[in-house]
């Protein structure tokens, strides 16, 4: 064990006992300064001899009172900016001459600037020298010079230009500032001009579609710039390598290209479903020339290839809806996908329910996942659960209507033509379960949410013809409670004798569709806070008499004869709740309308003796008998 020791003083020291530390001594006097403080430690600050102001500041000017000049300071800094710009710059004479055409540009580009020819040909003849044109196009400040000179400059410079600009169109294409340049020669560019951009795109259109910039662009030139034979010339490219150095006049579509050589046709769909994929995987599909091919080859090719092409784009179809052609196709991959994959189209559909229930061509893919599919549970989940919370939007809208027409009228020929219902039928065959065992399922799923809507807004649901023919189409299914309680919310909407409509029916909800953009800007006014414009707006329509509407009488005289199949069943009928609702002083306004003394007329004829005679207790026959009109004579006759 080895013993250690503490260790003392005493080694070091002589003394025996142990060093203490002592503390501070506390004591009441002040310490003693020789000097005063202030001499010691002077207050202010040490004095500098030279006034000299650092290196820095002696490149600038001074003013008379000594002080720098900023306006110098600020000239200077500008100066050596450009400096080191023109240092940087690889083509020195090129970087002179941007400068000065942005100059130009910045008169130009005002309203106000006279001439604007005259600087057009100067700004024209600056960029041409030393195909200055290519060498800076792809620039983000000359490429806005460029869309200016394109935009207000003659027939002939424009011409020339895109002349220069066309052996580079394709790397225009892609470039991310000079994309804007091809877009505003096939914008402003004669038909010829355009023609030619086209005609530069040939040999790398699948390059082009799958690029992120160059996408929008061929997707306007596709659409609103190429003629019939073009489209068909730019089709060609998806279908075969072949047809990119060479045009054939005679293939219109996928099938035509293995007409005289049907031994082409595995490669040429192997080709087309490589390049689909291709723009599916990097989600570049929103494009009418994709969905104008997808139809093609989804309607020709085999399974093995079909259910590759559908998985790719089974979480996409929100984007296909977009056009008429991927709206087609959207419903061919829907009919012929697996059930897991329907399921999954289902899930990435949900977020886009309402844009595509508004939408000109998506509201045709609706109806037909409505009219289509097997699993109702799962159809009110990711469907029906977004078109109920979105009711009052989707049923302002006119091709909204359409879907909830479907839901509740499905083969009703007073909404659909004949031939779409067979069209939208042929689906079916993909289907298992019966079409009516499905619809009642569906009915019973709406049914509640529907008329609880009505109960809730019933001036919403009588405000035009059309959506009032959605509420008739309504009430026709609805049964028991819900049906009463909706009844008696759209009496008292009717009863009421100041009951006003806008003569119009107009959507409640903004366009889904963007707004293009006027091309002359508007200057804007000033408003007045004190003024509300959505109320001067409400002045401005012009309000008539509901029961007066030309399509909510209609509507109405519909409504009460529905009771007549009420009536069989036992079920709660219009007439009743219209009657409890209705007073005198209602009645003496309606008497002098003709389209409410026939809304009469009808509530008389197609109701039971106890409703008649009310209606005889509560009509003025006097006042009636002084009435011209037609409806109150043939009133006065069944009275």
């Amino acid at each position: 064990m080895i013993v250690t020791k503490k260790r003392s003083i005493e080694e070091n020291q002589s003394s025996e006992k142990p060093v203490k530390k002592q503390k501070p001594s506390v004591s009441s006097e002040k310490p003693k300064f020789t000097k005063k403080l202030g001499k010691k430690f002077p207050i202010k600050g040490k004095k500098f001899q030279k006034n000299d102001g650092g290196k820095k500041q002696q490149q600038f000017k001074t003013k008379a009172d000594g002080k720098t000049d900023w306006n110098d300071v600020k000239l200077k800094k500008k100066d050596l900016k450009t400096q080191r710009k023109k240092q940087k710059a690889k083509d020195v004479q090129l970087y002179e001459l941007s400068v000065q055409a942005k100059q130009l540009y910045e008169k130009l580009k005002c309203k106000s600037t006279p001439n604007k020819h005259d600087l057009c040909t100067e700004l024209h003849g600056l960029l041409k020298t030393g195909n200055a044109y290519s060498k800076l196009v792809h620039s983000h400040d000359i490429a806005r010079v460029v869309q200016c000179l394109l935009k207000y400059s003659q027939a002939e410079i424009r011409k020339e230009t895109s002349e220069i600009l066309l052996p580079n169109i394709v790397q225009m294409s892609t470039s991310k500032y000079a994309h804007f340049c091809v877009s505003r020669m096939l914008k402003y560019g004669t038909k010829d001009i355009r023609s030619k951009v086209i005609n530069g795109f040939f040999g790398s259109v699948v390059k082009l579609v799958s690029n992120k910039i160059s996408n929008e662009l061929i997707d306007i030139a596709y659409n609103t710039h190429a003629t019939p034979d073009e489209k068909s010339e730019i089709r060609q490219e998806f279908y075969s390598d072949l047809y990119r150095t060479s045009k054939v006049k005679n293939v219109q579509c996928l099938s035509d290209t293995w007409k005289t050589s049907p031994e082409l046709k595995t490669a040429v769909l192997a080709s087309t479903k490589s390049n689909l994929l291709k723009c599916a995987n990097k989600e570049m599909v929103d494009n009418g020339l994709v969905h104008a091919v997808l139809l093609d080859f989804v309607k020709i090719c085999q399974d093995t290839d079909q259910q590759e092409v559908i998985q790719a784009y089974s979480g996409l179809l929100a984007h296909l809806a977009s056009t008429k052609d991927g709206a087609h196709a959207a419903i061919e991959i829907y009919l012929k996908a697996q059930t897991k994959d329907r399921r999954a189209i289902l899930k990435a559909l949900k977020e886009h329910v309402e844009k595509i229930c508004k939408h000109e061509f998506g509201h045709l893919l609706m109806i037909t996942i409505i009219n289509c599919t097997d699993d109702t549970v799962m159809l009110n989940k990711t469907i029906f659960s977004i078109i109920i919370s979105k009711l009052e939007s989707i049923a302002s809208n006119e091709w909204g209507r359409k879907v909830l027409e479907w839901s509740v009228a499905r083969t009703d020929t007073a909404f659909f033509h004949p031939k779409f219902i067979l069209e939208i039928n042929e689906g079916l065959k993909h289907s298992k379960k019966d079409a009516e065992i499905r619809q009642k399922e569906i009915l019973v799923i709406v049914e509640k949410p529907f008329t609880d809507a009505i109960s809730k807004n019933p001036s919403f649901w009588l405000r035009g013809g059309s959506t009032g023919l959605l509420t008739c189409a309504i009430m026709k299914i609805a049964r028991g409670e819900n049906s009463k309680t909706a009844y008696d919310a759209l009496a008292s909407v009717v009863s009421d004798p100041e009951w006003k409509v806008n003569e119009t029916e107009q959507d409640m909800e903004e366009n889904t569709v963007e707004p293009q953009i006027p091309s002359i800007k508007i200057k804007k006014i000033k408003k007045n806070p004190l003024i509300d414009e959505n109320e001067e707006q409400k002045k401005e329509e012009k309000l008539i008499f509901g029961i007066e509407h030309p399509g909510l009488h209609v509507v109405l005289k519909k409504l009460i004869k529905l009771d007549i199949e009420k009536s069989k069943s036992d079920e709660p009928q219009f007439g009743t709740s219209l009657m409890e609702k209705l007073s005198n002083e209602t009645v003496e306004k309606w008497i002098p309308l003709n389209r409410a003394c026939f809304v009469l007329v009808a509530l008389y004829e197609n109701n039971d003796d106890s409703i008649q005679e009310q209606l005889k207790k509560i009509i003025d026959k006097k006042l009636l008998k002084k009435q011209q009109h037609s409806g109150a004579k043939i009133l006065l006759k069944k009275l």
